[in-house]
């Protein structure tokens, strides 16, 4: 499923296509940044040949200006767009992952309440058995082996300990309340962790 800003890449791809190259600059102008780069200008020399082409008195040159101008412009925007330019920055990109990853996690952990054998089987909760299925990032303080919870939660060897004894002596933990009351993590450190905690 394609993310928010590869749609909207897709969609300024196609002002240049569909305009014959003639509005190759709008997505470039939409979102020039006071610090103006290089992209702005080469899209409005590219546009300019494209009107300049309709304008000329010699049918061929024109013509010629505006393939160029139509496929020069569309080749280039979607080749700034895949690089992170006109149709998302990085922060767009980033948010949108983050979007992505609390849905899976979701979806996730609905399958942990609902079918835990499947979610089992799927290796939810479990980066170390290197299972296709993308949970968002889950860990499952129940099953997960010390090396997980410390290099994902970022649990100290102390912490990380605290947790292994306190699954023996109660076999699992039920949720983030008896995480914190049966073993050394503070509460605001098992918060921190909360959104990509399961319980199988």
């Amino acid at each position: 499923m394609p993310t928010r800003t590869t749609r909207s890449a897709l969609l300024w791809t196609l002002a240049p296509l569909l305009s014959l190259g003639l509005l190759t600059v709008v997505p470039f102008v939409r979102k020039s940044r006071p610090r103006r780069g290089w992209e702005l200008p080469i899209a409005a020399v590219v546009s300019l040949a494209a009107v300049l082409g309709f304008a000329a008195g010699d049918e061929d040159a024109g013509t010629t200006l505006l393939v160029l101008a139509w496929l020069g412009g569309t080749v280039y925007v979607a080749a700034a767009l895949l690089t992170g330019a006109p149709g998302g920055d990085a922060s767009d990109r980033a948010l949108d992952d983050a979007r992505t990853r609390e849905s899976r996690r979701r979806k996730a952990r609905e399958l942990v309440e609902k079918d835990p054998a499947v979610a089992r089987e799927l290796g939810i909760g479990r980066p170390d058995l290197d299972l296709p299925y993308d949970d968002g990032g889950l860990i499952d303080v129940n099953t997960a082996p010390a090396p997980v919870l410390a290099r994902h939660l970022s649990w100290t060897p102390e912490e990380t300990q605290s947790v292994l004894d306190a699954r023996a002596r109660l076999g699992r933990f039920a949720g983030s309340l008896e995480l914190i009351a049966y073993t050394d993590i503070a509460p605001p450190r098992v918060d921190a962790a909360r959104p990509v905690l399961v319980f199988s």
